[in-house]
């Protein structure tokens, strides 16, 4: 697993609001998992980019997978926005693992649907 494959570039947009929200502010980017450092968020209407570490931190870390990566790269989860009140919409670019890591539409909302932010930073936390 190299990072680098052209066809596993995933674009997304995601709409952020401050409904449903109790201490965490995260992103499940819909191809999770995906390459830690390819991570990048541009907010649409002014065109910022977001800042690792300042603006965001990457969850969800498949410490197992790293070793198999080209360069021992670390591959994530979840996107978790430091500012809990963050809104608007975003675009989000990264690099996916794919292939049968990747969960389709059925497997997705099950997943959503059991959601548990206690693994973010022990805190117990519920998806709407």
């Amino acid at each position: 697993m190299t990072g680098e494959l052209a066809s596993n570039l995933v674009t997304e947009r995601v709409t952020l609001t401050t409904k449903n929200r109790d201490e965490f502010n995260i992103i499940l980017p819909r191809c999770a998992p995906f390459f830690h450092d390819s991570v990048q968020i541009k907010k649409l209407d002014t065109e910022e980019v977001m800042t690792f570490g300042k603006d965001f931190y990457i969850g969800g870390i498949f410490e197992g997978i790293t070793p198999y990566t080209k360069y021992n790269q670390q591959v994530g989860s979840i996107i978790v926005l430091l500012d809990q009140w963050v809104a608007g919409n975003y675009e989000i670019k990264y690099q996916t693992v794919g292939g049968d890591f990747i969960l389709n539409e059925t497997q997705f909302t099950q997943a959503l649907k059991k959601c548990n932010l206690k693994s973010v930073d022990g805190k117990m936390g519920r998806y709407p």
